[in-house]
C-alpha cells in the first residue's frame, strides 16, 4: 500500500496487484515501470525515463520499476523538468538490474538531485557500464530507502511513503544478502565533490573502476543483517563481502583544488587482490594538481580485510594539500603481495602537502606476507604520515617477496620533510620474519620517523636474510630513535635485528629496549642489537654522523649466542653510541657473540656499561669490547654483578678494551665490580691493549670482586700451523704490542692493572701482568686482597719487551692475611735495550702480607739488556717461609735490583735463595750487583743462599745488609762471602757478595758487628732442630749465637746470644 497527501490507499493497492502479477519470472531487456507511482510502460534501446512516469513529491522524485536493465551500448537516461534534489527508483519485480550501458539523469536547469537506485534482487554493471549522474549517485541491493517520515519499500505489499523529507538510509530487513557488482570494464564517474553510496549483501568490483572525485564516499556489505546504512555519519555493522579484484577501484582521486571528502567501507569480509592485472586494484584516495587534499577513509572489516597480489589502499597527494589519513578497523587481517607490492600506503609527493596518517586495529591476527607493506612517505616538502598498528597478533614475513619489502615502512626522500612515527602494538606476539622489516628512514634532510614497540611477545628471525626493526638515515637529516617494549619474551634469530644506523651526516637514532627476556642468536651468522655510524663500503662513511646509544632492560634473562651481539660501530667522524646492558642474569656464548663497541673511523667509540643484578657468563669465545681501529678512542667498558665466569672453552673470551694495529686512538679502560665470585678459566680474559703500529695507549684494568679464581688450564688445546701447541693466556692484563715492522713507530702505553678482592686464587699459567712489547710503557699491577694463592706457574707480572722503551710498570702485592704461592711467579722482566740517554728509571716490585709463604715460587726482577733490573721489596708482619724458592733480581748489562726484605718474624730459607746477580762478563757490559737488605728478629737458613754478585769486570758486588736477633743455619754451617757459588740445595748455607772481576760487596750482620767477608765457620754449639724452632719461635732466643771476626774468630759459648 501506498499512502501520500493525493492518493488513496486503496486505489494504491489495486494498482499494485495490476501491475505485477507473475512478471517476476520474466526475463526482461530494457526497463518496465510496474505502475505504482506513475504509468506502466515497457522501456528499450536507449530508452528516457521521463518525470512522468513518476511520482514526485516535493524535492523527491518517485520511480518504480519491475524490470531494470540496460543492454551493452545501449542507454538510460532519467529526465526532470522541475528543480528536484532527489530522484529515487525501485525494482520490485525480483529480477536482478544488469547495467551494461549508460545511466543517465538529465535534469532542469538550476537543480543537481542525486539518484537513488535499489533492487534486493541485485544490481550488475558490466561492460560498457556507466554513470552520468549530476550530483550523488546512491546504489543498493537494499529493500527500502528510509525518510523521517516512513520508508520506500520495494515490497510493494508494504505500506510505503512518498515522502518530501531527504532520504536517510537504505534499509535492509536481514532477509537476503544480495549482491551488487561492477564487472568487466564498467566505469563508473561522477562529478567532483559529491557523493556516492554502495549497499548490498554482497559487493563485488572486478575489473571495474568506481571513479568519485572528491566524493563522500558509503560503501557497505551488510550480509543478512537487518540494518539500516544511513547516507550520513556512521556505518552500522557488517556482516557481508566487499571483493575488489583483478583491476577493480574505488578512486576518490581530486585535482583543481578541490578537497576530498570522507570514502568510509564496512563490511564483514574485504577482498583485494589484483590476481593477473597489472592495473591498480584497491582503494584511492589522492591529490594531484593545484592545492587540493584527499580526502581520509575508514575502512572496518568486521571479519577480515584481505590485501593480496598487488592490492592497495592508498592515499597520497601530489599537491600543496594533504593527503586523507587512512584509518582501518579489522577482526583479523591478511596482506599479502605473491612478490608484488601490495599493501597500505600514504604518501606526499612533488609538493608541499603532508603524507595523512595510518591508524590500523584489528582484533586478531595482522598478517602482512611477501612484499605487503603498510607505508607512509614523503619525497618533499611534506611530511610523512604516522603510522599506528594495534592488533592481537601480528606476523610480518617477507619469505617469497622476491624484492619488494615485506612489513611497516616510513621515509623521507629528497626533499626536506619529516618521516612519520611507526607505532606498532601488539597484544599477543610479534614476528618479524625472513627479511620483513619495520623500518623508518630519511636520505634527505628531512628526519627520520621514530618506532615505538609494544608487544607480549617478540620473534625476529632472518633465517640468513636480514631482517627486523630499523631506523636509517642516509643524508642530513637524522635517523628516528627506537624504542622496543616487551612484557614477555624476546627471541632475536639469524641476521635478524633491531637496528639505528648513519650513513651521512645525519645523526643515528637511539635504541631502548625493555623486556622479561632477551634471547639473541646468530645461528652462525649474525643477530643482534646494532647501532652504525658510516658504512665502509659507502663514500659517505666520513661525513660525520653519529650513532646512537643502546640501552637495553631485560628483567630477567638476557642470553647472546651463535654470532648474537648488541653493538655500536662507527666508521665516520662520528662517534658511535654508547650501550648499557642491564638484566638479572647474561649469559654470552659462542665466537663472534657479545657486547661490541668499535670505531673504525676518526670519531670515538662509545662506552659499555653492563650491570647484572645476579650472575654474567661469557663463554666459548664471547667477548664484552670496546675497540678502536683508526683515529677514534675506545670506550670504557664497565661490569657490575653479583657473579661473572668467564670460561674461554679453549678460545679467547672475556672483556676487552683494544686498539688494533692502525688505531691512533686510546683504547678504552675497563672495570669490573662484582659483589661475589669472579672466575677466569680456559681462556679467559679481562684486557686492555693496543697494537697498534702508532701512538695508540691501552686502557687501564680495574677488577674488584669478593671471590676471584684464575685457573688458566686449557682444556682443547689448539695446534698452530707448525704444530706446536696455540699459546693461550688466561687472566686480567694490559698490553702494548706491535708487529715487528712496526715497533719503532708504536709508542703506545700499557694501562695500569688494579685487583682488589677478599681472596684471589690462580691456578695454571693463570696471569695478572701488565706488559710493553712496542716503544711504550708497561702499566704498573696492583693487587689488593685479604688471601693470595698462585699454584701451579700462576703469574703476576709486569714486562718490557726487546723493543720497548724499557719501563715496566711497579707491582705492587698486598695481602692483609697471607700471601701463598706455590710453583708461582712474582715477577719483573725487562729485554730492552735502549740508549743510554734513555734508559729508564727502576720500578718496583713489592710485596705485603703478614703470613708470606713460598713453595717452588719465585719472586724475580729481570734485566735481560742494557737495563737496570727493577728493586725488589717484602714485608711481613708474622712469617716468611721460601721452600724451594727464590726471590732474586738479574741484569746483564744493567746494575742489579736491590732486594729488601723487612718483617716481624723468621724469615725461612729451606732450600731458597735471595739473590741478586749480574751475568755481563765485558767491560761495558756489566752493572754493579744489587744490594740486599733484610731486617727480621730471625733468620733461618736450611740450604739457604743470600747472594748479591756480579760477574761483570770493574763491577762491585752488591753489599748484603742482613739485621736479625738470631741466624740459624742446618749442619752447623754457613758460608760467607768467599768466590760465587752456584745454588744447588745440597744443604749448603751461603751469604756472599761476590764480584770476581771487580769489588766484593760487604756483608754486615747487625749483631755481632762483625766482618764475615771470605770465612767458614764451623758451630761447636749444638744446633736447634729447624722444625722445632719453627713451631716454637719463642726457643729462638735462648739458642745458639754465631759470630766471626775475619779469618781469626774466636767461638762463643754455646748458651751464648746473638742478640746485642
Amino acid at each position: 500500500m501506498i499512502t501520500s497527501r493525493s492518493h488513496s490507499v486503496g486505489v494504491l493497492k489495486l494498482s499494485i496487484l495490476l501491475a505485477f502479477g507473475n512478471m517476476s519470472a520474466v526475463a526482461w531487456a530494457g526497463a518496465v515501470t510496474d505502475g505504482t507511482v506513475g504509468p506502466v510502460q515497457n522501456l528499450n534501446g536507449n530508452f528516457v525515463v521521463p518525470q512522468n512516469l513518476g511520482t514526485t513529491k516535493g524535492g523527491n522524485l518517485f520511480h518504480s520499476f519491475k524490470n531494470f536493465s540496460i543492454e551493452s551500448g545501449e542507454s538510460a537516461t532519467f529526465t526532470t523538468t522541475t528543480a528536484l534534489q532527489n530522484v529515487i527508483a525501485r525494482v520490485t519485480g525480483g529480477s536482478a538490474s544488469n547495467i551494461n550501458g549508460l545511466l543517465k539523469l538529465n535534469v532542469a536547469s538550476g537543480s543537481q538531485p542525486h539518484f537513488y537506485f535499489i533492487n534486493p534482487a541485485g544490481v550488475i554493471f558490466g561492460v560498457g557500464a556507466a554513470v552520468d549522474v549530476p550530483a550523488g549517485l546512491h546504489i543498493s541491493t537494499a529493500d527500502y530507502v528510509k525518510f523521517s517520515d516512513g520508508n520506500f519499500y520495494v515490497d510493494t505489499a508494504k505500506a510505503s511513503t512518498l515522502s518530501a523529507a531527504a532520504p536517510e538510509a537504505f534499509g535492509f530487513l536481514g532477509n537476503n544478502s544480495t549482491s551488487l557488482e561492477f564487472r568487466d570494464g564498467a566505469s563508473l564517474s561522477l562529478r567532483a565533490q559529491q557523493s556516492l553510496t554502495l549497499a548490498a549483501g554482497d559487493i563485488s568490483i572486478n575489473d571495474a573502476t568506481i571513479l568519485a572525485p572528491g566524493a563522500a564516499v558509503r560503501v557497505i556489505a551488510t550480509g543478512k543483517n537487518k540494518v539500516e546504512a544511513g547516507f550520513n555519519g556512521d556505518l552500522p555493522k557488517a556482516d557481508g563481502s566487499l571483493s575488489i579484484l583483478n583491476g577493480g577501484s574505488i578512486n576518490t582521486t581530486v585535482s583543481d583544488n578541490v578537497d576530498g571528502n570522507l570514502l568510509r567501507v564496512q563490511a564483514g569480509q574485504i577482498l583485494i587482490d589484483a590476481q593477473d592485472s597489472r592495473q591498480l586494484t584497491g582503494i584511492f584516495s589522492n591529490a594531484k594538481e593545484g592545492n587540493g587534499k584527499s580526502g581520509d577513509m575508514l575502512i572496518t572489516a568486521s571479519q577480515q580485510l584481505s590485501i593480496q597480489n598487488g592490492g592497495r589502499i592508498s592515499s597520497s597527494t601530489f599537491t600543496a594539500g594533504n593527503a586523507g589519513a587512512i584509518k582501518i578497523d579489522a577482526g583479523a587481517i591478511s596482506m599479502d603481495g605473491q612478490g608484488r607490492l601490495s599493501g597500505i600506503f600514504s604518501q606526499s609527493n612533488e609538493d608541499t602537502g603532508h603524507a595523512g596518517n595510518v591508524d590500523i586495529n584489528v582484533a586478531g591476527k595482522l598478517a602482512i606476507l611477501n612484499g605487503a607493506l603498510v607505508s607512509s612517505s614523503t619525497y618533499t616538502a611534506g611530511n610523512g604520515g604516522n603510522v599506528r598498528v594495534t592488533a592481537n597478533e601480528i606476523v610480518l614475513d617477507g619469505a617469497e617477496a622476491n624484492g619488494p619489502s615485506t612489513g611497516f615502512l616510513s621515509t623521507t626522500n629528497n626533499g626536506t620533510g619529516n618521516a612519520g612515527n611507526i607505532e606498532v602494538t601488539a597484544k599477543g606476539k610479534l614476528s618479524v620474519l625472513n627479511s620483513a622489516q619495520i623500518s623508518t628512514a630519511t636520505y634527505s634532510a628531512g628526519q627520520g620517523a621514530d618506532i615505538k614497540i609494544n608487544a607480549a611477545e617478540l620473534l625476529i628471525n632472518g633465517n640468513a636474510v636480514s631482517t627486523g626493526i630499523n631506523s636509517v638515515s642516509g643524508g642530513a637529516g637524522n635517523a628516528g630513535n627506537l624504542n622496543v617494549n616487551i612484557s614477555g619474551a624476546t627471541s632475536i634469530l639469524s641476521e635478524g635485528g633491531i637496528s639505528t644506523s648513519a650513513f651521512d651526516v645525519g645523526q643515528a637514532g637511539k635504541i631502548k629496549f625493555v623486556g622479561n627476556s632477551l634471547h639473541i642468536d646468530g645461528q652462525g651468522v649474525e643477530a643482534g642489537i646494532y647501532s652504525d655510524a658510516g658504512d665502509f663500503r659507502t663514500s659517505a662513511s666520513f661525513r660525520g654522523g653519529n650513532g646512537g646509544d643502546i640501552d637495553v632492560s631485560v628483567a630477567d634473562k638476557l642470553s647472546l649466542t651463535g654470532g648474537g651481539r648488541i653493538s655500536s660501530t662507527t666508521y665516520t667522524r662520528g662517534n658511535s653510541g654508547a650501550i648499557t646492558v642491564a638484566a638479572n642474569t647474561l649469559s654470552l656464548d659462542g665466537d663472534r657473540s657479545g657486547i661490541m663497541a668499535e670505531t673504525i673511523g676518526v670519531g670515538n667509540a662509545g662506552s659499555i656499561a653492563v650491570k647484572a643484578n645476579q650472575s654474567i657468563l661469557v663463554q666459548g669465545g664471547a667477548r664484552i669490547s670496546s675497540a678502536t681501529r683508526f683515529v677514534g678512542n675506545g670506550g670504557s667498558v664497565t661490569i657490575d654483578a653479583a657473579s661473572l665466569d668467564i670460561d674461554g672453552k679453549g678460545l679467547v673470551t672475556g672483556i676487552y678494551s683494544d686498539a688494533g694495529t692502525q688505531a691512533q686512538g686510546n683504547a678504552g679502560n675497563v672495570g669490573v665490580n662484582i659483589t661475589g665470585d669472579l672466575s677466569l678459566k680456559d681462556g679467559g680474559q679481562i684486557s686492555s691493549s693496543t697494537i697498534s703500529y702508532t701512538t695508540a695507549s691501552a686502557g687501564a684494568v680495574k677488577v674488584n670482586a669478593a671471590n676471584i679464581k684464575l685457573d688458566g688450564k686449557i682444556s682443547n688445546p689448539v695446534n698452530e700451523d707448525d704444530g706446536n701447541v696455540k699459546t693461550l693466556n688466561t687472566g686480567i692484563f694490559s698490553s702494548a704490542n706491535a708487529g715487528d715492522e712496526y715497533t719503532s713507530r708504536s709508542v703506545g702505553n700499557a694501562g695500569t692493572v688494579n685487583v682488589t678482592a677478599r681472596q684471589l686464587q690462580m691456578s695454571n699459567a693463570a696471569q695478572i701482568s701488565s706488559s710493553a712489547y712496542a716503544r711504550g710503557k708497561a702499566g704498573e699491577v696492583n693487587v689488593n686482597a685479604d688471601k693470595i694463592k698462585l699454584t701451579s706457574n700462576a703469574i703476576i707480572s709486569s714486562e718490557a719487551g726487546a723493543d720497548s722503551s724499557g719501563y715496566t710498570g711497579n707491582i705492587n702485592i698486598k695481602a692483609n692475611e697471607n700471601l701463598d704461592i706455590e710453583q708461582g711467579l712474582l715477577s719483573i722482566r725487562n729485554a730492552a735495550q735502549v740508549s743510554k740517554d734513555k734508559l729508564p728509571t727502576k720500578t718496583l716490585l713489592s710485596v705485603d702480607a703478614p703470613d708470606i709463604k713460598l713453595q717452588q715460587a719465585q719472586i724475580t726482577a729481570s734485566a735481560s739488556a742494557n737495563v737496570a733490573a727493577s728493586d725488589i721489596q717484602i714485608s711481613y708482619t708474622n712469617r716468611l717461609l721460601m721452600k724451594g724458592s727464590a726471590v732474586n733480581t738479574s741484569a746483564f748489562e744493567g746494575n742489579g735490583g736491590a732486594i729488601s726484605i723487612k718483617g716481624n718474624g723468621a724469615l725461612v730459607l729451606e732450600r731458597s735463595q735471595i739473590t741478586t746477580s749480574v751475568t755481563g762478563t765485558q767491560v761495558d757490559q756489566g752493572g754493579n750487583g744489587g744490594d740486599i737488605s733484610i731486617a727480621a728478629p730471625a733468620m733461618v737458613l736450611r740450604s739457604g743462599f743470600v747472594q748479591a754478585n756480579t760477574a761483570a769486570k770493574a763491577a762491585s758486588g752488591g753489599n748484603v745488609n742482613i739485621q736479625v736477633n738470631t741466624t740459624i743455619a742446618s749442619g752447623n754451617q754457613l758460608v760467607l762471602g768467599g768466590p760465587p757459588q752456584k745454588f744447588d740445595g745440597s744443604g749448603k748455607n751461603l751469604i756472599q757478595a761476590a764480584a770476581p772481576d771487580g769489588v766484593n760487596g760487604v756483608v754486615r750482620l747487625s749483631s755481632p758487628q762483625v766482618d764475615f767477608s771470605a770465612s767458614l765457620l764451623s758451630l761447636t754449639a749444638q744446633p736447634n732442630d729447624l722444625g722445632d724452632l719453627l713451631t716454637d719461635l719463642c726457643r729462638v732466643g735462648g739458642g745458639s749465637s754465631l759470630s766471626t771476626a775475619g779469618r781469626g774468630g774466636l767461638l762463643p759459648s754455646a748458651t751464648g746470644l746473638l742478640r746485642p
